[in-house]
Formats: C-alpha cells, sequence, structure tokens
C-alpha cells in the first residue's frame, strides 16, 4: 500500500501544482456544501493477488454479489474475469470447466474502450453476466457455464446482442439488462431470467429525440435506470411499473450529471449513485441521492486514495459499506488497481431540524421548520407563548395538539402550523420539538413580535401601511436610494426618483435623479418634485 501511495505523489508531481490548484478550484465552483453524509473513508487497494503489490493490465467494470460479498472484474487486456472476496483476497471458481484457473474465467473477448463492457451479479442466484463478444455470457458462481431456458439463447449460456452489446446489469428481482451502443441503433433490452426478452426501448434524452449511446447500466432498487452515454454523462430513466412488464414505458432520461463518465453504480442500501467521472483532467467518484443532492466525491484531489485517471469501474457492497474503484492508468506510470473506500450512508439517529418563522401580522403568524427524520418515523409539534416554552413548557400552546408524523427518510422535510389570536404589540416565544426511537430533539427557543393594534384597518391581514405613491408614474420610477425621510407625524415623506412620477411636470426634467415630496391630506397623498423646472447644459469635457 505505501509503494502505491509512493507512486500517486510522484504523479501529482508531474503533473505540476499549478494544475492541480487550478483543478481543485474548479471542483470547489462545480460542488455545492455535501448534505453531512457519513462516509468516504479510503480502505486501501488490491492488486491480482489481492495486495498493492501486482497490478492488472487493464482494469475495467467491477461487480459484487449483495449476498456473498464476492467481487468480480474484468480485465480489459488480459481478457478474463477475476473473482475475489470483499476484502480483495483470491477467490478461486470452483467448477472444473476447462476455462477455469484459479479465481480466473479466460477465454473472455472485452470491449477495449473504457467502459466498453461490464459485468453483473444477480445476487440471490448468484449468476454471473457480463457482456464478451457482443453476447451476454452467463456463469454460475463456480463458473460453471449457466444455461438460459427461454429466448434467443434458450439451450446455451450466452444471449446474442443484435449490435454493439456494451453494458449489462440486474435489479433486485434477476431482470437482466442490457444496453447497445452503436450509433443509430442505440437500445436498452431487458430479459427475463430465464432469457426470455421483456421489452426494449430507445433511450433519449429529455426534451429532445436525440438518443444517447449507452454503456455501462445501474438499476435501483426501484427500478430506475442509470446509464452512462459512450464516454458522456449520465442519464435516469424511470419505469412506468417496477417489476418490469412488456407494456412498461420509460420517461426521457434527464442528466444526471454532465461530466465525462465511464461507469455507474447504485447503493441498494441508499439508493445514492457513483459516478466515476473526469473533469479538467481530476478523477473522482462523485455520488448523488436519489433525487439527484451532491453528497461528496471518493478518491478526489487531496483526498486519501486519488485516482490517477477516470475510475472504468465502480461497486458498493451494501452489507460492508464498502466501495471498489478500478484505477486506470493508462497514460501514467503507477499501479493499476482495485481502490477500496468506506460508502456514504445516512445518518441514524434522533431528528435534526432547524426553525423559523413568517408573515407576522397583529394577531397572527406561521411557524416553520425543516425536520429529517435521520431514518426513523418521527412526530413533531409547535410550541409557542409569551413565555420561554424551554423554562415553562406548560404555559405554551403546543400545535398539533397531539402531534403530526413526518414518517421515516433522510432528507429534510419542510412543516410550519398557522397561529392565530395573538396580542397586538406582543412579544411570543416559538421552538419546534420532533422525536423518533432514537430520542426527541428541541430546537433552540426563538422570539418574534406581532405588529401594533390596526387601528381601525379595514385589510385582511391587518396592514396599516399606505401607498405614498401614485399608481401611474408616468414613465418615472422610485429608486433604491436611502436617502428618505418622513415627517414625525406621518403627514410627509420625502424619497427620490428617476425621471417625474408626476403627470405634467413644469420645464424639461431629464433623466435623473431627483427629489419627490409626498404630502398626506384627509383623503388622499399627493406628489411635488421637489427640482429645479430645467437642466442647464454645462461645457464639453470629461468626467461626470
Amino acid at each position: 500500500m505505501a509503494s502505491a501511495q509512493r507512486g500517486r505523489v510522484d504523479r501529482a508531481l508531474r503533473q505540476g501544482a499549478v494544475a492541480g490548484l487550478v483543478c481543485i478550484g474548479l471542483l470547489l465552483a462545480l460542488f455545492p456544501a455535501t448534505t453531512g453524509a457519513a462516509g468516504g473513508e479510503y480502505l486501501g487497494s488490491f492488486g491480482p493477488d489481492g495486495t498493492a503489490n501486482t497490478e492488472f493490465e487493464a482494469p475495467g467494470a467491477v461487480a459484487v454479489d449483495q449476498e456473498s460479498g464476492a467481487v468480480y472484474l474484468i480485465d480489459r487486456q488480459k481478457q478474463v474475469l477475476y473473482k475475489f472476496d470483499s476484502s480483495g483476497s483470491p477467490l478461486a471458481f470452483e467448477g472444473t470447466a476447462g476455462y477455469l484457473s484459479g479465481n480466473e474465467i479466460t477465454g473472455l473477448s472485452f470491449n477495449s474502450s473504457n467502459g466498453g463492457s461490464q459485468v453483473a451479479v444477480d445476487s440471490e442466484t448468484h449468476v454471473v453476466y457480463v457482456t464478451s463478444n457482443n453476447q451476454i455470457r452467463a456463469f454460475e458462481a463456480n463458473g460453471e457455464p449457466h444455461i438460459f431456458t427461454e429466448g434467443p439463447g434458450a439451450g446455451t449460456s450466452e444471449i446474442p446482442g443484435a449490435h454493439e452489446l456494451l453494458g449489462v446489469a440486474t435489479d433486485k428481482v434477476g431482470d437482466i439488462y442490457a444496453s447497445d451502443g452503436e450509433e443509430f441503433n442505440e437500445k436498452i433490452r431487458i430479459y427475463s431470467p430465464t432469457g426470455d426478452l421483456k421489452t426494449e426501448f430507445t433511450p433519449e434524452r429529455a426534451g429532445s429525440l436525440v438518443t444517447i449511446q449507452p454503456a455501462n447500466l445501474s438499476v435501483s432498487p426501484s427500478g430506475t435506470i442509470y446509464a452512462v452515454r459512450r464516454s458522456g454523462s449520465v442519464f435516469r430513466f424511470e419505469p412506468s411499473q417496477f417489476p418490469i412488464t412488456s407494456t412498461t414505458t420509460f420517461s426521457r432520461g434527464t442528466e444526471v450529471d454532465s461530466m465525462t463518465a465511464y461507469t455507474v453504480a447504485v447503493d441498494p442500501s441508499t439508493n445514492y449513485v457513483y459516478i466515476g467521472q473526469e473533469a479538467a483532467g481530476v478523477s473522482r467518484i462523485a455520488v448523488y441521492s436519489a433525487i439527484g443532492q451532491f453528497i461528496g466525491t471518493l478518491g478526489g484531489p487531496g483526498q486519501p486514495g486519488d485516482l490517477a485517471e477516470a475510475p472504468v469501474g465502480v461497486a458498493v457492497l451494501a452489507s460492508d459499506k464498502r466501495v471498489y474503484v478500478a484505477d486506470r492508468v493508462e497514460q501514467l506510470e503507477g499501479p493499476q488497481q482495485v481502490e477500496m473506500f468506506e460508502s456514504f450512508s445516512f445518518p441514524e439517529g434522533p431528528p435534526t431540524l432547524s426553525t423559523s418563522v413568517s408573515d407576522i401580522t397583529s394577531q397572527s403568524a406561521t411557524l416553520r421548520a425543516r425536520i429529517n427524520p435521520n431514518t426513523f418515523d418521527t412526530t413533531y409539534w409547535f410550541e409557542y407563548g409569551q413565555v420561554d416554552c424551554a423554562v415553562a413548557p406548560g404555559e405554551c400552546t403546543k400545535v398539533p395538539a397531539s402531534g403530526a408524523s413526518i414518517g421515516s427518510g433522510h432528507e429534510p422535510v419542510p412543516v410550519s402550523a398557522a397561529i392565530n389570536g395573538l396580542q397586538p404589540g406582543a412579544k411570543y416565544f416559538y421552538r419546534v420539538v420532533a422525536e423518533n426511537s432514537e430520542g426527541a430533539t428541541e430546537s433552540p427557543t426563538r422570539s418574534f413580535i406581532t405588529q401594533k393594534a390596526q387601528f381601525g384597518s379595514g385589510l385582511a391581514d391587518g396592514r396599516v401601511w399606505e401607498q405614498a405613491t401614485p399608481g401611474n408614474k408616468f414613465g418615472g420610477s422610485i429608486t433604491n436610494s436611502e436617502l428618505i425621510q418622513a415627517a414625525v407625524d406621518g403627514a410627509g415623506i420625502t424619497f427620490q426618483t428617476r425621471g417625474s412620477i408626476v403627470e405634467d411636470p413644469e420645464g424639461n426634467r431629464a433623466l435623473e435623479t431627483s427629489a419627490v415630496l409626498a404630502r398626506r391630506s384627509a383623503s388622499a397623498w399627493s406628489v411635488d418634485d421637489l427640482v429645479p423646472t430645467h437642466t442647464v447644459a454645462g461645457g464639453l469635457g470629461y468626467g461626470p
């Protein structure tokens, strides 16, 4: 592991410190703040013998068996499929087929381009699928052929592709997803575990009829397809129903990330999406939530386990909270290995929250909060009164009286409560309380002051404001200047305008800032210009 780290330091020095600073600055601009999810620790690396002392010839796609923990990796140059345990130690295939050699399946033919071939595992049946020589090849966990009973590959262990078969993935019910990335013939096809073709569709971009050339694929537990456009960005396709049937349709793909990518994987425990990407010469794994919120990066600039070039394979083992990344180093010196990181996970514990107040009038207000359940079913309520509710909770009003549920989850949920019957010009205290099975959380106590009495206002919200300027401003406008002064008795106010706002101004008014006086009578407001009647031209010259 030490030699691998030295190689990465040497590469960084060769690439130049200035370029690194530019790239880091670009990344900070591209990505917003993270959600605070835990994880991302670098755990080490391994080569063909399970240690960091060896390297693959050209590592490619990675897949994991969620039940057994087995890790599968294709080597695009050696043309073999490797098998390892979850820690990276070689795990021998136990079959007797002639193409088996220790932890290798030989005799395969992978696409040599980055993201051009893929491996997938059905974690219930443990059947392994790889795209090889425009076919889906199927193997049992011991390496022996897996025979399809239906469809175009019935009686064999191979499903033929139509044009250029690149990606393969499985969903939680065992259906097989395959991508045909040949230009003008783009398709994503879905087969049953028996090999029968269920349905297919042309992957089009949202908002247009332009198709993408799909390569690597990944499928979420709810059936959402994430497809990498060949040497491009990642797109999301939502099914009309799940599990998939012959009548299922798919939405046009929305772009998840616009950076150059070669591989994608979904963590089945969190639905976080891990994308191996490259931007401005910087490589990393970018992680997003199911709703597209940026979570963080793995192996990025300045992070432990920094990746040398664009990652060409990624997989997430949910039970071990571990991410496997195939690190390509074709153009630079250094080991080509699988890097291991801790996956990002949801925080689990009492709710976290924030609170605020809005729409304050003389008799009402709206209390607001954002509450994250932090995984568990959560109930909340507001408390308010004219005493500090943390000191004397019994003297505060609780709304809703019996509390309300926001369910479970991992994202902040906005809630609010409108309160009425308040006293004008009075100070009120408020807070929000939320609880789940892990405990209760109370926000800090805050306060607000209601508006003063209405003075007989007939407006529904009790406002006592008056408009001092005419509705028709005759082409003039009020400026944002702070040079405003009001009379003590409220009968007059001066402010600034650009151009006159009176109907028939005296003289030739230029479009310049000028002062206006508004006066209040018993029935209405009137305005007058406080400016000379015209503007005198000065001498020509530089300056204002």
